[in-house]
Order: C-alpha cells, then structure tokens, then sequence
C-alpha cells in the first residue's frame, strides 16, 4: 500500500508539474536580419576627338591658321569619385609651330611631372566630360615660316598626342599618391 500511495503521489506530482510547466511563459525576443552585401565600384572613362580615325587625326601648318581640336575625357555616369588625369606629349617640337594651352579652369599641372594634368571628378549618374585644350583650339603661330615647314617630312611633323587615365579617390588623399597609383605605361613619357 505504501508503494500505491507513492506512485499515486508521484503520478499527482508529474500531473502538476506538467500543468504548471505548460502555462509558465518566457520572455522571449528575436531580431530580424541584417544582410550585407558587398557590391563592385568601378570607374570608367573614355578620350575621344571630333574627327579622329583610329585615334589619329593630321592637320594642315598654315601660318595664322586656328584649328578646332577638341580633346575630351569622359568619366561614364555611375563612376566612383575619382582622380581624373591627362598626359600631353609633345613630338618633334610642336611649340615651335603651334599655340595652345591647356585649360586651366579644369585641369591642374601635377607637380614634378611636366605634361601631365588632373582634376578631381566626384561621382555622378550622368556622363561628365572635360576638354582638355582651351577654346579647343590649336593656331598655327604666325611666325611660322614657308622654310620651317618646308623641311618637315613625315617623320619630323610636330605632334601633340592626349591620354587619359583615372584612380579612386576614395583613401587616396594626395595627387602626389593617385599619381603613384596610375599605371606605368601611362606615367611614363
């Protein structure tokens, strides 16, 4: 009898125990989730001149003569914020013959680096174009003579020849470090 009277009072324990448990509630919480993801930035720029065929165009040296020259570097819409830079050079002496400047209201001098340029570009949806040359012109100068042009040939025309490169200016803080940045073929004259 003993042993019925325990299983009885453990039998009522359990029951209890179970009734209890089922109507205690914890206090409970949880978050929604957080979803990172880590996209790709880019910068894309094109250099284009009304006129050019594969990249080249020849003009005709007439003393006094302007020249439409329209160099032009695009930064593509959706590009990141960036350093934007151009190299001019010069071959077979185009300051002999030619007047230009390049235009100052965009475009910086590098330091310690001549014939090279920059500007900074900060990002846009929409395309953003610079011309490199003031009043996108060239003038033949007007002391040009028939006797200098006359001992030019093919190999010896002056020449002015644009590239154009482009580094994030995000953790860049200095031209001096974007230049670094650029590539060699590039910085190289």
């Amino acid at each position: 009898m003993k042993k019925k009277s325990f299983i009885m009072a453990l039998a009522l324990v359990l029951v209890f125990a179970v009734a209890v448990g089922g109507v205690v509630a914890w206090l409970t919480d949880k978050t929604g989730s957080v979803k990172n993801t880590f996209t790709v930035g880019d910068i894309n720029i094109t250099l284009e001149e009304t006129g050019t065929v594969a990249g080249e165009k020849s003009y005709k040296m007439i003393p006094g003569t302007t020249l439409g020259k329209d160099p032009t570097v695009t930064v593509i819409g959706g590009s990141e914020d960036c350093w934007l830079f151009v190299k001019v050079e010069k071959g077979n002496n185009p300051d002999n013959y030619l007047e230009y400047s390049i235009d100052n209201t965009v475009w910086k001098a590098v330091p310690g680096h001549e014939g090279f340029y920059y500007c900074t570009v900060e990002a846009n949806e929409a395309n953003q174009t610079f011309n490199v040359l003031t009043g996108k012109t060239v003038k033949v100068k007007d002391a040009v003579t028939k006797d200098m042009i006359k001992g030019l040939t093919p190999a010896t025309y002056p020449t002015l020849t644009f590239t154009a490169a482009a580094v994030q200016q995000e953790n860049i803080a200095t031209v001096d470090k974007a230049f670094a940045q650029l590539p060699g073929d590039f910085t190289t004259p």
